[in-house]
């Protein structure tokens, strides 16, 4: 299924004049021991809004929108914060959720030198990282 959703963001991302797409991810939670840490992502980003998929700590499949905040540029690294909001996570686990809906606040730091670019941000209690590719 993630292959198919790859084949599909690659071919409408072009076409919605996508800024870029980003690939991969794996986390490493902080406090909780035990938690899935292979968390595939595939997500597009036009004018700054970001939508995607990824498979979350309980291993569930998670869709996200949210809006991405540039706040300083500083050489080749870039400080912001995504703000916006998750639906697939079980209301059992999360304090702060409502029908599989949980706010997202991930504050995050990019490499910008190149294209392609690392990125590593705090989701929940997790460090995330995954690439962004500009076109």
């Amino acid at each position: 299924m993630i292959k198919h959703i790859l084949l599909l963001i690659a071919l409408i991302s072009e076409p919605l004049l996508a800024d870029g797409v980003y690939v991969g991810g794996v986390s490493k939670h902080l406090f909780q021991k035990g938690m899935n840490e292979n968390n595939p992502l595939l997500a597009v980003e036009v004018n700054n809004y970001i939508v995607g998929g990824f498979k979350n700590s309980y291993s569930d499949f998670t869709v996200f929108a949210a809006k991405n905040f540039n706040l300083k540029t500083v050489d080749n690294f870039s400080l912001g914060v995504m703000l916006g909001v998750t639906y697939g996570y079980d209301c059992q686990y999360e304090s702060i959720c409502l029908n599989n809906f949980i706010p997202v606040s991930s504050p995050y730091v990019s490499f910008t030198k190149y294209n392609i670019k690392p990125t590593v941000l705090l989701f929940g209690e997790a460090l995330y990282f995954t690439v962004k590719i500009n076109y």
